[in-house]
């Protein structure tokens, strides 16, 4: 199989001839697009001030397009917006619930809090048995690491508090959004408890006023997880558990009974923390009181606008007759954005000339000094090149947080005239007290084409650093451009030259929405990871910076890659994860191997959270991976949650299992025992067998041909009773398909689960 994505491909005349025949023939009056995102704002032509050639333009025609869109992705609104020629009608993200320990995992959690509470007690011989008792559990519940990682028993158990910690306080998506329904109850009192979780500027986090009310500090109970305390006996992990339970307890009270007078509020919290942590907090302050009114009341005040989510359909029905959508904005609500509330309005995004912010740059250094931490400590040396996932969620829902790290690294920064950025500074040496690293961007193509002023700034950071007459060994840019112009013996121009060695910012042709490694593992069309590698870097060797937009620079790129030692990703917050969609593995996946197949060399992947922007933290990618499959895919609350949504939510399932399984062979960082929870949940289970042959029989296929893949490529050791098993299954789910099937002519796909050759002259 062929893959030649050096442009977008036509759309077919099929798919031309539908939309015309929906304008000229039916003679629609509107046309509505459900969900985020289609594909007709990704069809070839400009990016922006599209004209009758380009074919978003023509497919669109002279119908007013109205598009449903989820209120926290702006950056792909933007250009539904701008290619789809479209009028937004945003929704409310899902309901985010905080996770539960399950299954093995919550096996763990005593036997860990008993051990805190040996050690503090110095019982040495109850210490023997439960470290037999937690290394047990620890491999039954499939635990990254192990206590020989460890330099004692001691670090290791610190480990697994942390572990379980994050897991704790992950939240995930619980079920999806039905238009114009607002959550009400138990949901809408998760909704306010999620979005109170944190500091909201003026209005304190909930939980930490809970926490203080007790007498504890919120810093220290956030920061040292793992650490017994002596007054309630037990860690802090489940004292901030505790919290939790009291804060939704709090507010489901509240909302209960909304007309509740301040004493009220006060006499609800008191009475909930006396049941979870055995206090009177009767004796507090006025100003403490007023403290927890405020916050209470914010959450409450809250609740008109989420009310309104009915709006959203009354909005689509404005949009039919002609009449005006309100603009709103949009981006986060789990990162405290509540005006984006009420939904249903037509949301706009940002001012590109004011990111990043002061409060991203703020967090982006940060960011930058807990990586070279964590770097350091692993290598013992600073990395020459570190390789960015530079993605729209970054500028349009964190304001530029990593933006404003990889400014940092190399050494730059913004100079804000007002609240607007007009040029930047490069940071002496001396302030700096490190080397300026150098980086390589694998750009989004949705923020090449949705905010070129985020990429520009970078390029124009990278030119400004390569000209300064520094050491090379405290100036890795200079390095690597002094290094790369010698290599350049063809090229006669100078300036052209320079302007080669200095290229950084790399992506997709213009036009194309693709990263090639995503496609290819859909197809099935690669057969070694060096062919990931080399269709990405055939795909995703165009350049981009200041007056370059889509240079066509492989020998660049590769140079790049080459000198690439570590890739990186950075996530804002809970609402989105690493397996919602494919380009997500086809971007930082495909990177990762293209490095990995032009170096040679093993490259670290890490990943960074910044959900709550006063504490980042930066983490292996192997422990991402396994975060979200535990939270999410794997998490008996977010599959009973897709269930409730039919067909979708087992789609949604079966997107994810192939999203994890496009990480598997990209970089090689899922645990072997994630797909053997994935057979035995979702394909060997037979009542989860019986509910996808009700509502979804094709995503149920899709899952259990992905597993029987991933054991022919040695990407998953299945066990040899659990693969026959697979098979079995599949021919029964095949012949289920078939009995709903017309009479078929011509190939299709069938049990036949064929690997085929990737064409690598293309």
């Amino acid at each position: 199989m062929a893959l030649n994505l050096k442009r977008m491909p036509l759309p077919p005349h099929q798919y031309l001839a539908f939309y015309k025949w929906v304008e000229r023939d039916f003679k629609a009056d509107a046309m509505i697009h459900v969900g985020t995102h289609g594909n007709i704002e990704l069809l070839p032509g400009k990016s922006v001030a599209l004209s009758p050639s380009c074919f978003s333009h023509f497919a669109v025609g002279s119908l007013p397009h109205l598009y449903i869109y989820v209120v926290s992705n702006p950056m792909e609104g933007s250009i539904a917006k701008r290619r789809g020629l479209s009028v937004i009608v945003d929704h409310l993200h899902p309901v985010m619930a905080s996770t539960k320990l399950y299954g093995p995992l919550e096996e763990l959690d005593d036997p860990l809090e008993e051990y805190s509470r040996a050690e503090a007690s110095n019982e040495k011989g109850r210490l023997k048995e439960l470290e037999k008792i937690i290394t047990e559990k620890a491999i039954h519940a499939s635990i990254i690491r192990t206590p020989a990682d460890f330099p004692n028993f001691h670090s290791f158990v610190e480990y697994l508090h942390g572990q379980m910690n994050m897991l704790s306080e992950t939240m995930f998506r619980d079920g999806l959004h039905t238009l114009g329904q607002a959550p009400h109850g138990e949901e809408l009192a998760t909704m306010l408890t999620s979005i109170l979780r944190f500091d909201q500027g003026h209005v304190a986090s909930l939980r930490r006023w809970i926490l203080e009310a007790v007498g504890l500090m919120y810093e220290d109970i956030l920061d040292k997880p793992e650490e017994l305390n002596k007054k309630f006996n037990t860690t802090h992990a489940k004292l901030l558990q505790l919290a939790g339970d009291v804060a939704k307890s709090v507010i489901e009270r509240t909302v209960k009974n909304r007309c509740v007078s301040n004493e009220d509020i006060f006499s609800i919290a008191r009475e909930t923390i006396y049941g979870k942590y055995s206090i009177d907090i009767y004796d507090i302050t006025e100003k403490r009181k007023a403290a927890l009114t405020d916050i209470v009341r914010f959450g409450l005040g809250l609740i008109p606008a989420i009310e309104r989510t009915v709006d959203e359909i009354e909005n689509v029905i404005r949009g039919f007759n002609g009449e005006f959508i309100e603009p709103g904005a949009s981006g986060a609500l789990a990162r405290g954005k509540v005006e984006t509330l009420p939904t249903g309005r037509n949301f706009f995004s940002i001012d590109p000339f004011k990111i990043p912010t002061p409060a991203a740059w703020n967090v982006g250094i940060k960011l930058t000094e807990i990586f070279f931490h964590k770097y350091l400590h692993e290598h013992g040396s600073y990395p020459e090149n570190i390789g960015f996932v530079f993605r729209f969620f970054d500028i349009f829902r964190a304001d530029g947080e990593q933006l404003a790290q990889m400014l940092y690294t190399l050494g730059v920064k913004p100079f804000w005239d007002g609240s607007r950025i007009t040029r930047l500074e490069v940071i002496p040496l001396d302030e700096l007290k490190r080397p300026r690293v150098d980086v390589t961007i694998q750009l989004s193509n949705m923020l090449r084409d949705g905010c070129p002023r985020a990429f520009e700034l970078v390029d124009e950071a990278v030119q400004l650093v390569a000209d300064l007459k520094e050491p090379l060994e405290q100036n890795y840019v200079r390095k690597h451009v002094m290094e790369r112009l010698s290599e350049m013996k063809d090229e006669e121009d100078e300036t052209r030259k320079k302007r080669l060695a200095t290229f950084r910012v790399f992506t997709a042709a213009p036009g194309v929405y693709d990263y090639g490694s995503n496609t290819a593992v859909a197809s099935s069309a690669w057969e070694t990871e060096d062919d990931l590698g080399e269709i990405f870097i055939n795909t995703c060797h165009y350049a981009y910076g200041k007056g370059a937009f889509g240079v066509a620079a492989k020998d660049e790129f590769k140079a790049n890659l080459k000198r690439t030692n570590v890739t990186y990703d950075k996530w804002d917050s809970d609402e989105y994860d690493i397996l919602d969609c494919c380009h997500i593995f086809g971007s930082h996946g495909g990177f990762t191997q293209a490095a990995k197949t032009v170096s040679g060399n093993d490259v670290k992947v890490y990943f960074a959270d910044t959900h709550d922007p006063d504490r980042p933290q930066i983490r292996d990618m192997e422990e991402e991976l396994d975060r979200v499959a535990r939270t999410r895919l794997l998490n008996p609350e977010w599959i009973e949650g897709k269930k409730r949504h039919g067909y979708k939510g087992g789609a949604v399932i079966s997107d994810r299992v192939f999203h994890i399984y496009g990480w598997q062979a990209t970089t090689r960082l899922v645990g072997n025992w994630v797909f053997d929870e994935i057979a035995e949940k979702f394909v060997l289970n037979s009542d989860m067998r019986k509910w996808f042959k009700e509502h979804n029989v094709y995503a149920a296929e899709s899952i259990t041909r992905r597993l029987i893949e991933a054991e022919k490529r040695n990407l998953w050791e299945a066990d040899p009773d659990t693969l026959e098993r697979l098979k079995e299954v599949y021919l029964e789910l095949e012949g289920c398909i078939e009995e709903t099937m017309d009479i078929v002519e011509g190939d299709f796909q069938g049990s036949n689960i064929e690997i085929m050759k990737v064409n690598k002259s293309e």
